[in-house]
């Protein structure tokens, strides 16, 4: 009796599982496990691959079991034609990189379409899904560069991409990389022991951030990236990892909300980019060597609510500090920055160059340290300076209303 209920058990199981699948195909859907990747700790590169390639080609969404870790022990590489769209389902999930890596660079999922100027209407989602790098070692000490050997977690190009609730741990490269897009959106996305860096100078690295959008194809491309919380290596490592969110490369309108760095040499950094705009909106920055950094143009950057706790001791290019500019073309532009909260550890110096900035409704407070300014034209709206915090050089200064506390 008991042989007979497990067979029946067995008989309808399977006719259940096939009755879901088919249901699911209907509804656009396939998952890994029609191709026998299940998430049992074994590498599986070869049946993401087909799974992936799979729902690809034939228009469907690819699904993760739920809460499984899948080990990959090279990357996963997919090409976009015009038109297509993959979609990628985590359910939770993990996907393991168990290689020790290659010298030169290794994406765990690397997405392109065929044009990073040109509009394909393509498109690329992933949700729900988890990163671990852990078999690529921290490589520190290396010296020559083509030797690094990099992970990159996502590497991305496409018209759209939208990223959502995603985990990176353990990457010694990049989490995200985006390199060409029209619009792109990521919301929910965590990040620990991702970065890395090579340089032969403070005013040179080469790779190791967090999250990076870079490629904007046409006018008016787009990023919202709305809850990140990405923490670089410990503070015990050699130097930091690069740079927590770079825009660079024609980046034309970024908006962000709900935004923690901490651990990088520069914790957000624009480069490459004369048309943006760029609003900032509740942002804390921890343990970076340069807060910020603008390169090149800008047409407006907005900050709203900025806490960052200056007490670093290293620098970019010589500066250290809040915030950096350097060849800026001349052009009309914004820089603004309100409820600002600067806490200033030890004795650091920067250049504004000759940018103007406003500072509405912030506190310098000096817990150690002074900051030292030179060039830039600041305009003072209801700041306070507490300690003695700042130091101008060279400064041209307009004061509406400013508050300088002693202890």
């Amino acid at each position: 009796m008991g042989l007979i209920l497990l067979i029946l058990v067995f008989f309808f199981g399977n006719i259940l599982h096939n009755i879901e699948v088919k249901w699911k195909k209907t509804k656009g859907i396939i998952n890994v496990s029609e191709f026998d990747a299940v998430g049992d700790g074994s590498d599986e590169t070869s049946k993401l691959q087909s799974a992936f390639s799979y729902a690809l080609q034939n228009n469907l969404s690819i699904e993760m079991g739920v809460k499984r870790e899948y080990a990959v022990s090279d990357q996963i590489k997919l090409e976009l034609a015009r038109n297509q769209k993959i979609s990628i389902i985590g359910n939770g999930s993990t996907i393991k990189f168990i290689g020790t890596g290659k010298a030169g660079v290794t994406s765990i999922i690397e997405i392109n379409d065929n044009s990073t100027k040109n509009l394909t209407n393509t498109i690329i989602e992933v949700s729900d899904l988890k990163f671990d790098g852990r078999g690529v070692p921290e490589q520190w000490s290396e010296t020559t560069y083509s030797n690094i050997k990099q992970l990159w977690g996502l590497t991305l190009r496409a018209d759209t991409i939208r990223l959502k609730n995603l985990q990176f741990k353990n990457v010694y490269g990049y989490g995200v990389k985006v390199r060409g897009f029209q619009s792109v959106s990521i919301n929910g996305f965590q990040s620990q022991n991702v970065g890395g860096s090579w340089n032969t100078n403070d005013t040179y690295d080469a790779f190791g951030d967090s999250i990076y959008i870079g490629g904007g194809k046409q006018p008016n491309n787009t990023a919202l990236i709305e809850n990140v919380h990405a923490v670089g290596y410990p503070s015990d490592r050699p130097r930091k990892s690069r740079i927590g969110l770079t825009f660079e490369k024609n980046v034309e309108i970024a908006n962000i909300k709900n935004l923690y760095i901490e651990g990088y040499n520069r914790a957000w950094h624009v480069e490459g980019s004369p048309n943006i705009n760029l609003t900032i909106q509740n942002m804390k920055t921890r343990r970076s060597d340069l807060h910020g950094y603008v390169h090149t143009g800008y047409k407006a950057i907005l900050i709203n609510s900025w806490d960052a706790e200056c007490k670093e001791g290293d620098s970019y290019g010589g500066r250290s500090g809040i915030l950096a500019f350097d060849t800026i073309a001349d052009t009309p532009r914004t820089f603004e920055v309100e409820r600002g909260k600067f806490l200033i550890f030890n004795d650091l110096s920067t250049n504004f160059a000759s940018e103007k900035v406003v500072l509405k409704d912030s506190n310098f407070v000096n817990k150690g340290g002074k900051q030292k300014i030179a060039g830039g034209h600041i305009i003072f709206k209801g700041v306070k300076s507490k300690g003695r915090a700042l130091q101008l050089y060279k400064t041209q200064v307009e004061v509406q209303d400013f508050i300088r506390e002693e202890y």
